[in-house]
């Protein structure tokens, strides 16, 4: 374009727009980081309204200043401050939900690129041809946009006449309007612009077409899926379990089985396209992603509803947190302070650890009764673990958790936060090495302060012992502190974590932001006899050394899935060469070098497995080789299933069978059977597959009525009568409780054990948590007298790190010395004065 001289007036138009628009998005964007709350944005809206407005009636009032090029770049800017204030305004009137990442990234550059628009002339080539393609993506924006609000044109037009703050839904439309000008006018002097512009048109669009084609790809699977589930020879299991598994764990399907409760969709109806206002289905934020609602305007016709796709979720993709029932909203939520205590006790192989949490609300607000949310959070514990502490802040008091029946703490819970909306905190056993807490009500302008206390055993690999935190799911705490104070009992010190420094002697501690996953080892000293005597009975600690029996294996079971390898696929056929090999196929099928490819290759795609135990008939003398990752439905989920039904009955008749572990983990479906010892399990290598099977020898189930095994930390915890006490800490016993109530609960999964008073008072008399008791904390003894909940007076009740046991910290021992010295010298002194009269 060749040179002009234009009015100094148009120019300082221009310069003029160009930094209202640097400083209307720099108040826009130093408010959204703020996490100013919806009232307070409206403060904002104003100021950036203010500025579009007046900054387009001074464009629109000046004739002479808004001919050309550079006048046409005058409404270009304009429009960009309204853009800027339309998203303002969403923040108190939501008509779009929160912007995914990338949809508010190419905001940001397209409309950097059109504030830039008018400085064309002084561009280089290269960067005409950028512009000119990020505005041909923007161009296929807005037009989404356009159509996307055209509902409310209708609206807007007839609210105008209200300081016309309605017709920012019509903002895109007037980007439409004047981009094609600007296209046509720029395109007649520079052609490569025209062609750029025109490049990025067609790239944004082979791009939702692309997005398209994926999203009808996994939706055939799903029906082809959901379909075959009906007239398949197997049916134990319902239709979205089959689903799932089928699923590939990306997150193109995790937006797919999102949609409608957290993605934005196209609803259609007789009329025109249709949409909703933001609501909460889901513990997520509800997002708005324009391929997505393009995506479903073709194609919104999903096979499964939406409480099949938040099994799936659940299943495949983690999201069990997420989907936890609440009475109470908790989208405002955050955890802003974290307090975390843990002692070891190496020699032990055992660990305490109390976590206290304050969860505040992220923008605050004006107290009222209807203004309180409810914080919900998942710990995940070491395999097992078990929580031994519960305590809620009360009128800056600390009152702790009493424990009583899952549904008596329950009942409670939903009484009180459902009806009369006070005071309460709750923690109740979930499956998966999990527990979910409940804290009701934080308040619009406070806090609350929680604290749970868990108990665990060590993982021991080789000569190393190691302690992993223990991490929790809730409100987030990305900006939240955290104080970390680690002890240690005995002479065995840890390796100093990265972050951490020496403290008092026997101690480290760290101090910033808080820290989800870190480890620390310690070198794993000679197991201690130690034992904990309580109400008649001694729980004594000692080294657990595996033994292996002859074992000999008439029929072998893979469980395969996506998670084996060729390698171990073949090292395993060759292992079993001779044997019967069967793999769950909708039904047992036995291998054999016909076949076993096309089933390997079959069930690769298979994203997790849930093996059958019921089709096996001989336990005896069978063995499940398997291995997955933490994917895959609860026992929880089987419950009113076939599938469920059968397994219970199989697990009633009291046989175990042997289980060995390919991989780390286990998912959610095999270790919860093994938590309820339904194995005799081992973990390893196909080498070490190898040598089992060719020395017909497999591990001895070691555990009794009275022995428990924990084999993650090589220990194993007797009980016995008598009254020996080592001074161990009352962990000991607890840790034994648990794990002997896990034995004994496993016949009858789905049986309400609660009616069992013997298991009941086990529970309680550790002031453990377990599938049939729960922690809860109430506001008045009133509460507690009328759910009936009482305190066990002859138990331990929660934990402490001055539990029963408990060695005493170094200021402790120095304390205990005055006295001690106090004791001494008193007793002395009255010595000496009996001599002095004697004399």
């Amino acid at each position: 374009m060749p040179a002009t001289i234009l009015p100094e007036t148009q120019k300082d138009y221009q310069r003029i727009g160009v930094l209202l628009v640097l400083c209307s998005a720099a108040v826009y964007g130093i408010a959204s980081l703020a996490g100013l709350k919806a009232e307070t944005f409206f403060g904002i809206f104003l100021i950036n309204y203010a500025v579009s407005l007046l900054y387009g009636c001074l464009i629109i009032f000046s004739r002479k200043r808004r001919s050309g090029p550079k006048g046409l770049h005058c409404f270009l800017l304009c429009l960009v401050l309204a853009l800027i204030s339309a998203y303002a305004l969403n923040h108190f009137i939501p008509v779009f939900e929160s912007s995914v990442p990338w949809l508010s990234c190419c905001l940001v550059v397209v409309a950097a690129a059109y504030t830039s628009l008018g400085y064309m002339d002084r561009f280089r080539a290269w960067q005409r041809i950028l512009a000119g393609f990020v505005t041909g993506t923007g161009l296929l924006l807005f037009l989404y946009l356009s159509i996307f609000l055209l509902p409310l044109a209708p609206f807007a037009l007839v609210g105008s006449v209200f300081l016309g703050i309605s017709l920012h839904a019509l903002v895109p439309l007037f980007f439409v309007i004047f981009t094609i000008k600007w296209m046509v006018e720029v395109g007649r002097e520079y052609r490569y612009v025209a062609a750029s512009f025109f490049a990025g048109l067609l790239f944004s669009f082979l791009v939702i077409l692309l997005f398209c084609l994926q999203w009808n790809r996994i939706d055939r699977l799903v029906h082809h899926c959901y379909q075959r589930s009906f007239v398949a020879d197997n049916t134990d299991l319902p239709a979205w379990m089959k689903v799932a598994q089928r699923l590939s764990g990306n997150w193109l399907t995790e937006e797919y089985l999102k949609a409608g409760f957290v993605y934005t969709v196209a609803k259609q109806d007789d009329n025109w396209l249709d949409w909703s206002l933001p609501r909460v289905d889901f513990e997520e934020t509800r997002k708005h992603d324009p391929l997505i609602v393009i995506a479903t305007f073709f194609n919104n016709r999903q096979a499964l509803n939406e409480e099949e796709r938040l099994k799936v979720l659940e299943s495949a993709f983690g999201a069990r947190h997420k989907t936890l029932e609440r009475l109470w909203r908790g989208d405002d939520l955050q955890t802003t302070d974290v307090v975390t205590h843990v002692r070891l006790w190496p020699e032990l192989r055992m660990a305490y650890t109390e976590k206290t949490l304050t969860v505040g609300r992220r923008h605050g607000g004006t107290d009222n009764r209807w203004s309180g949310q409810e914080a919900i959070y998942t710990f995940h514990l070491p395999e097992g673990g078990v929580v031994t502490a519960l305590s809620l802040w009360i009128d800056g008091r600390e009152a702790p958790g009493i424990l009583t029946t899952k549904g008596k703490a329950a009942q409670a819970y939903r009484q009180i936060v459902g009806v009369e909306s006070r005071d309460p905190s709750v923690v109740h056993w979930q499956e998966g090495n999990t527990v979910s807490v409940r804290v009701f009500p934080v308040p619009a302008d406070g806090s609350r302060m929680f604290k749970i206390g868990i108990t665990a055993p060590l993982a021991t690999v080789k000569d190393r012992l190691f302690y992993d935190n223990i991490y929790f799911e809730g409100p987030d705490a990305a900006t939240a502190r955290e104080v970390v104070r680690l002890d240690w009992v005995g002479k065995t010190a840890p390796e100093q974590p990265e972050g951490f420094e020496p403290g008092a002697p026997g101690r480290f501690m760290r101090e910033g932001n808080y820290q989800q996953h870190w480890q620390l080892d310690v070198a794993a000293p000679p197991v201690s006899n130690g034992s904990f005597a309580f109400n008649g009975k001694t729980y004594t600690v000692a080294a657990f050394e595996p033994q292996r029996d002859a074992a000999f294996f008439d029929k072998i079971y893979l469980d395969l899935n996506g998670s084996w390898t060729r390698r171990e696929f073949d090292a395993a056929w060759h292992t079993f060469s001779g044997k019967a090999v069967y793999v769950y196929d909708d039904g047992l099928v036995q291998l054999s070098d016909k076949n076993r490819e096309k089933i390997f290759r079959r069930m690769q795609d298979y994203h997790f497995s849930l093996f059958p135990l019921q089709e096996i008939d001989e336990p005896a003398t069978a063995l499940l080789v398997t291995k997955g990752g933490s994917e895959g439905p609860a026992i929880g989920d089987l419950k009113d299933t076939e599938f469920g039904q059968r397994l219970d009955a199989w697990l009633q008749q009291g046989q175990k069978l042997r289980l060995f572990n390919l991989g780390r983990t286990l998912n959610p479906y095999l270790s919860t059977l093994k938590e309820h010892r339904a194995f005799v399990y081992e973990q390893g290598d196909t080498e070490l597959l190898q040598q089992l099977v060719t020395g017909s020898s497999f591990a001895t189930d070691a555990e009794r009525a009275d022995k428990i095994v924990l084999e993650r930390a090589g220990i194993q915890v007797t009980s016995g009568a008598g009254t020996t006490d080592t001074h161990a800490p009352d962990h000991v016993m607890r840790l034994f409780t648990y794990n002997h109530l896990m034995q004994q609960l496993r016949s009858g999964l789905y049986t309400n054990h609660e009616v069992d008073t013997a298991l009941v008072a086990e529970a309680q008399e550790a002031g453990i948590v377990s599938p049939l008791s729960s922690l809860v904390v109430l506001e008045t003894a009133a509460d507690y007298n009328r759910f009936d909940i009482s305190q066990s007076k002859n138990s331990l009740q929660n934990a402490s790190m001055k539990s029963k046991g408990a060695v005493p910290e170094p200021e402790e021992w120095a304390l205990i010395a005055i006295a001690a010295a106090l004791v001494v010298f008193l007793y002395r002194k009255k010595q000496l004065k009996v001599l002095w009269k004697s004399s």
